[in-house]
């Protein structure tokens, strides 16, 4: 999961400062979750 994450961005760090943007505006259940999201570009469902 790690590797397509790096894959999906060219720059290092750039990946590293949309990691660090969206853990700080969403809650991942799980570091998958948050994995997927960063390959996908698709969030996962927050609670209420």
């Amino acid at each position: 999961a790690w590797q397509k994450a790096r894959e999906r961005f060219r720059a290092r760090t750039r990946m590293f400062t949309h990691l660090a943007t969206i853990t700080a505006y969403l809650v991942f259940p799980s570091w998958s979750a948050l994995m997927r999201t960063l390959t996908t570009g698709v969030p996962p469902p927050q609670p209420p």
